[in-house]
């Protein structure tokens, strides 16, 4: 139960941060670009495509369908988060994360957003590590 629960709350957070930057790709770009560890030409295609990753991903775990490939999917991308914000806290640069919203105002959470980060990688992997040891009953003639 508690591994449905988790999954569930996973892919809800995945699918509400994907949200904000769907219905507003430039100013998810203006997000990214401000992390400068990117070429400014890429920012644009990382907005549009980054989101739709984190919905699908969300709705996978949601849905219980592809859950093994959406949490390799989730995990990958909370290690590239979570280095992009490490990589900036390093520097001294304080970002807004783009993480639930793209307005821009969050500052000063660096590192409360890693810790975030780091909590909901250790559910992803935790629940990884629960799909191979205990995996769903095959059901037969679905």
């Amino acid at each position: 139960m508690i591994v449905l629960v988790l999954r569930v709350a996973l892919g809800i957070v995945f699918i509400w941060a994907s949200w904000e930057k769907i219905l507003k790709p430039v100013d998810f770009a203006v997000v990214i670009d401000n992390y400068r560890l990117l070429p400014q030409s890429l920012a644009g295609g990382v907005a549009v495509l980054l989101p739709w990753i984190e919905l699908i991903c969300g709705l996978a775990l949601v849905t219980g369908v592809y859950v093994k490939g959406g949490l390799v999917i989730i995990n990958l991308m909370l290690i590239v988060f979570i280095a992009a914000l490490g990589a900036n806290a390093i520097r001294g640069v304080d970002v807004d994360c783009g993480c639930f919203s793209v307005a821009g105002q969050a500052r000063g959470r660096i590192v409360w957003d890693i810790l975030r980060d780091i909590v909901f990688i250790a559910v992803g992997f935790w629940l990884f590590y629960m799909q191979y040891r205990y995996p769903p009953p095959h059901r037969v003639g679905s």
